[in-house]
């Protein structure tokens, strides 16, 4: 019987609240993050299933630049990126399922790329140095906000991670003008 009552309960906190497990692995990617100045930010194309919360790529790119200006990381320009050593961003990809009983299933990936080369081969490109990710069901109706509560918590982990290896040497005390 007891058994019974926590599988309802377990239900029921899906139902009303969604579910959220992000990847709690060491974080042995941090040291790649030493000597970050800035990122461009690119939100990864949206599917079908994803316009259904609604959420658009904008909303999705507004939440992550905010959250780097309140931190006093500056956002690049897709033209300052360009002209940045190892021209570095930070991707966001959202990817959701939506069933007909009202549903998402989905997850959320955030990815710093940077352009580098492999010493042992001739091999250059955009490689992934820092990422984390979490994987979520909700009800519809919840969808939106859960969805940006998802990617406000990775965004905070990359965050926790940049100041790890990038000591603050004075506190955000104001938003930074967003560039164009």
């Amino acid at each position: 019987m007891r058994t019974g009552v926590i599988v309802v309960l377990a239900v029921v906190q899906i139902f009303v609240f969604g579910l959220r497990a992000g990847a709690q692995e060491p974080r042995i990617n941090v040291k790649s993050l030493q000597g970050l100045t800035g990122l461009a930010v690119i939100v990864g194309k949206l599917s079908e299933d994803a316009k259904k919360i609604p959420i658009t790529n904008n909303d999705i790119q507004e939440i992550a630049e905010l959250k780097l200006r309140m931190a006093g990381i500056k956002v690049l320009s897709k033209e300052d990126r360009l002209r940045t050593p190892g021209m570095p961003y930070l991707y966001v990809r959202l990817s959701v399922k939506a069933t007909d009983d009202g549903f998402i299933y989905g997850s959320t990936k955030i990815q710093i790329k940077e352009e580098a080369c492999l010493s042992r081969k001739e091999l250059c490109g955009a490689f992934i140095t820092w990422d984390n990710g979490s994987i979520f069901s909700v009800g519809m109706d919840r969808a939106k906000q859960f969805v940006q509560d998802s990617i406000n918590e990775d965004m905070d982990i990359f965050l926790s991670d940049y100041y790890t290896v990038n000591p603050r040497t004075e506190a955000a005390t104001s938003l930074p003008q967003k560039t164009k």
